[in-house]
């Protein structure tokens, strides 16, 4: 990283005169603690999403729609910079630009003080002291968007930006993913910069609009003279797919990493989704055709969409028949950073149509084998022992092991993989995950040192209504989990019986994981019974209960929960003596609770919500410091004030990176931001 010509000496004394008539006063900084900005690192969050994996399939290469990451002449610029806590004016910085090196197109070459665009780039940037956090303010838009489509709208202290789609003719058309590309403006807005030894800062850019996939599948289609089923809807096509009337601008105020909708009827158009296979997927009782596009975020009451599909004249198998079909979805979603998928069924011989939409990353992932997997292999029939093998059975090889096996002298599971950071143990079936609970539970393994990702959402059993599985859970007092479980933030529904883990060790970490539909657990807990380790980043929705200790997360506290939110009510059930709380029942003297919410009622003889709460569904006799009604917890300043109390204690542990994320009209979700802490 190159330096830029000023005299750092001078600098000091400048700011040492500065100093001493300043108007500012803190004791924690000086001129000899002020570090120079020598350069940044940038990239973009939610281009690097884990496929699911089965053993038995091919993984097919997702669909990056947008930047994937910055190229050779992207710029960046910090429209402001400046220490978190009691900024001081002499080291605020305001629309400081950054050029990559390389050439347009490559991703090579670092990042260099962009000169040309403004004189204060002919100045260092200082941070203020080498300790603190910093908060950084930024944007950066595509090479190729129009001038036009981005523009500071307002000169205040918190300035506004307006963006748009690129219009054609009144239209938004994207023919390619170039065309994607040219309007996916990414944002930064982090309170946690810090600097490495050298100066260097890491910035994390995020998609500042919504990815937007449309998912057709059409089916049933009248027999061809001549030809078989197979052909039939093979011979079948979509195109010409029309998103009407979205909104295409947008307004960014520069206090988050996301935009508002500029709403009115002179800013809607309609939106042409791009397809990357025109020929679709699929045979037989169905074909499936994926469109891409970009929408502006926000709530839509209604969506319609337009498109046309071309199939075989059955009288005339020669020639083709098109018709024009319109799906509209109610009540969708459109968020910034994530990807909404609208999914439409069309029967084509009752001429049905069924339309759902879904929302997860920002990268689209058709998996084939992962409907399979869901219909086949996700829910378990029972917790008998005799329904798994364990890895220490004599003769057990990969071809009849559930999960693990012995590979000579080392223990790897049926997918190669032998439990190290690089390569965790992997579950992607309900069976796997009782087989890991009985290797813990009979002191097998303890998985100490070792990893285990969760890599397929699993139910515990196939409805709420078949309840006839009653869950074991993983560890106990004698044999307790002692190894790093990363539940992948996939979801594991239907939870009845023990809690998902029976007993945490000091040393193990369970993090990651999603349990939704609980139908309930007994014994106190939903995430653990007893943690003496770290539960971080968990989300559970759904009824605890337990004898005497029943807790949203824990039944019992040793150790640390972290990042955690519970939407449910809490229960203790014996008549007297009982402790119900909204992590843990009984959180206690190392216990730690940290950065996390509950939302739902508690009873119990003692009550504690031991973190922020839902005040409209439950009131304490104490704790009220901590009460959030629920119109404070859908908005975006709760998001960000769960995710500013995380900050501090995830790095000192080098836990992965959570935060909490806004979802209109919805309690703050979790997202993963990257693998480790830098």
């Amino acid at each position: 990283m190159k330096n830029l010509s000023i005299n750092i000496l001078a600098f000091a004394i400048s700011m040492a005169i500065c100093g001493a008539c300043s108007n500012d006063s803190d004791d924690n900084v000086s001129t000899q603690n002020a570090k120079v900005l020598t350069g940044i690192n940038a990239d973009i969050y939610g281009t690097d999403a884990a496929i699911t994996r089965a053993s038995n399939t091919t993984e097919k290469e997702p669909i990056y729609v947008g930047r994937l990451a910055f190229v050779g002449g992207d710029k960046i610029v910090m429209t402001s910079f400046q220490r978190t806590d009691n900024p001081i004016s002499d080291f605020t910085y305001n629309d400081i630009r950054w050029k990559k090196g390389g050439n347009e197109g490559e991703t090579e070459g670092g990042w260099n003080r962009d000169n040309d665009d403004s004189e204060n780039n002919e100045k260092k940037i200082y941070w203020s002291d080498a300790e603190n956090y910093h908060t950084v303010v930024g944007y950066s838009i595509p090479q190729k968007m129009p001038t036009e489509n981005w523009s500071k709208t307002a000169e205040e202290s918190v300035n506004n930006y307006e963006g748009q789609l690129t219009l054609s003719d009144n239209k938004v058309n994207y023919s390619s993913k170039d065309d994607l590309t040219k309007d996916d403006v990414v944002l930064t807005y982090s309170k946690e910069i810090k600097s490495d030894a050298t100066g260097i800062a890491t910035i994390y850019f995020r998609h500042a609009l919504s990815s937007l996939t449309v998912d057709v599948n059409i089916q049933g289609f009248a027999a061809t003279p001549g030809m078989g089923a197979e052909e039939k809807d093979n011979a079948s096509r979509v195109k010409d797919l029309i998103i009407l009337k979205q909104p295409y601008k947008y307004m960014w105020k520069q206090t988050s990493d996301s935009v508002e909708t500029i709403e009115n009827d002179e800013s809607k158009a309609d939106i042409t989704a791009f397809t990357n296979n025109s020929d679709g997927e699929g045979s037989g009782n169905g074909r499936r055709f994926f469109f891409h596009a970009l929408a502006v975020p926000g709530l839509r009451d209604a969506i319609t969409i337009k498109f046309d599909v071309t199939y075989p004249d059955p009288l005339k198998p020669t020639t083709t028949i098109t018709n024009t079909y319109k799906a509209t979805a109610k009540n969708v979603f459109f968020l910034a950073g994530k990807r909404t998928t609208i999914k439409i069924n069309l029967n084509h011989e009752n001429e049905k149509i069924t339309v759902g939409a879904i929302y997860d990353d920002w990268v689209f992932k058709d998996t084939p084998d992962q409907g399979n997997l869901d219909k086949n292999s996700t829910y378990l029939a029972s917790t008998e022992m005799s329904n798994i093998r364990l890895h220490n059975e004599e003769g057990l090889t990969i071809d009849d092991a559930t999960w693990l096996y012995m590979d000579g002298e080392n223990i790897k599971d049926i997918y190669g993989n032998d439990g190290t950071k690089d390569k965790p143990y992997t579950i992607s079936t309900a069976n796997q995950l009782l087989a890991f609970a009985y290797e813990v539970n009979k002191g097998v393994m303890s998985f100490d040192g070792k990893y285990v990702r969760l890599d397929a959402s699993i139910h515990m059993q196939p409805t709420t209504s078949s309840t006839n599985v009653e869950w074991i859970g993983i560890g106990s007092e004698d044999h307790p989990f002692d190894g790093n479980f990363d539940g992948g933030l996939r979801d594991i529904s239907y939870l009845k019986g023990k809690s998902l883990f029976g007993n945490i060790s000091t040393n193990a970490i369970v993090e990651g994981l999603s349990l939704s539909r609980m139908i309930g657990t007994t014994d106190g807990g939903s995430i653990a019974c007893v943690n003496n380790g770290t539960v971080y980043g968990c989300m559970v929705k759904g009824d605890v209960s337990g004898t005497t200790n029943a807790g949203g997360i824990c039944a019992t506290n040793n150790g640390t929960i972290m990042a955690c939110a519970h939407i449910g009510d809490v229960k203790a059930t014996n008549e007297t003596d009982t402790k119900a709380g909204g992590m843990a029942g009984e959180n206690n003297e190392d216990g730690t609770i940290l950065a996390s919410y509950f939302a739902g009622n508690l009873t119990a003889t003692t009550t504690s919500p031991q973190c922020y709460f839902n005040s409209d569904l439950y009131t304490p006799t104490s704790e009220k410091k901590w009460a959030k009604p629920t119109i404070d917890m859908i908005m975006q300043a709760f998001v960000d004030d769960l995710n500013f109390e995380i900050t501090d204690s995830r790095t000192k542990q080098n836990l992965r990176k959570y935060q909490f994320i806004y979802q209109p009209s919805e309690y703050p979700s979790l997202v993963s931001q990257q693998k480790n802490v830098e």
